[in-house]
């Protein structure tokens, strides 16, 4: 199981009569060496569709394993130039 946390960043109405929700879960991750001891924060962002609207800031466990998870590339523009970015969009996993 990948159980994570999300928070509800947004939920927006679509033109398919449902909510985009944009989901983040923010995570530390800690590793002591003989150095010292190093820190991390790691930020993660899925998009799902529900029926219904959520509340921002709601908080809420979600397995990943229950869903596959979809990476679409879309091109903005950035002050003239154009970039990449990733989206990552769930979807319940499809029955064999």
């Amino acid at each position: 199981m990948s159980i994570i946390t999300l928070k509800v960043a947004s939920s927006n109405p679509t033109k398919n009569n449902n909510f985009c929700n944009k989901l983040v879960s923010k995570e530390t991750i800690t590793v002591e060496t003989e150095f010292g001891q190093v820190e991390q924060e790691r930020t993660q962002t899925y998009y799902l569709f529900t029926k219904q609207k959520n509340n921002t800031d709601m908080e809420a466990k979600l397995d990943l394993a229950l869903f596959d998870v979809v990476e679409k590339d879309y091109e903005i523009d950035v002050d003239g130039s154009k970039e990449t970015i990733q989206l990552k969009y769930l979807y319940p996993k499809r029955q064999a």
